[in-house]
């Protein structure tokens, strides 16, 4: 039955035209990226109100700096696991696939920028060969972050 579901699945994405891929915290849990509302969740412990909104920022800048700096610290031990690195090599080889992502760990980013460079590294091979394709596998499935990045800062006064 479950290879039967599996087999219809693949069947179904092989004809795809076009795919979207939408993804929340539980991809990153495997990684072991904390949640925000599981076990363990960030918000068991916190309050949003008190950490993750401009009014908090304008309250305390600096234990909201403290904060995300601690999530910074988490994640940069964290790498990208199995399902990223399917969703990234489904991305970055087959056109019409849209990734999604309500996450901000950019573990998605790092494991699409992986799989970009092995298409590449076989599209220039297939290339001398004589085939290939004109898909830059950089852009062709690059995610796109729902709620930014982490990683991505700005300054309050600019």
């Amino acid at each position: 039955m479950l290879r039967d579901l599996i087999d219809q699945a693949r069947t179904t994405i092989g004809r795809a035209q076009h795919i979207l891929i939408l993804t929340g915290a539980g991809v990153s849990q495997a990684s072991g990226v904390p949640t925000f509302r599981g076990q363990g969740g960030l918000w068991r412990e916190h309050r949003a109100e008190s950490l993750a909104t401009p009014e908090a920022f304008a309250r305390d800048p600096r234990l909201v700096w403290e904060w995300y700096g601690w999530r910074r610290s988490v994640v940069a031990r964290c790498a990208p696991n199995a399902a990223h690195h399917a969703i990234a090599r489904l991305a970055t080889t087959r056109a019409g696939v849209t990734v999604v992502t309500q996450n901000v760990d950019g573990l998605h980013d790092l494991a699409h920028a992986q799989a970009a460079v092995l298409a590449r590294a076989q599209a220039g091979a297939s290339e001398r060969l004589g085939g290939g394709s004109h898909d830059d596998p950089q852009e062709l499935g690059a995610p796109i972050t729902l709620h930014g990045s982490l990683y991505s800062m700005r300054c309050t006064a600019c």
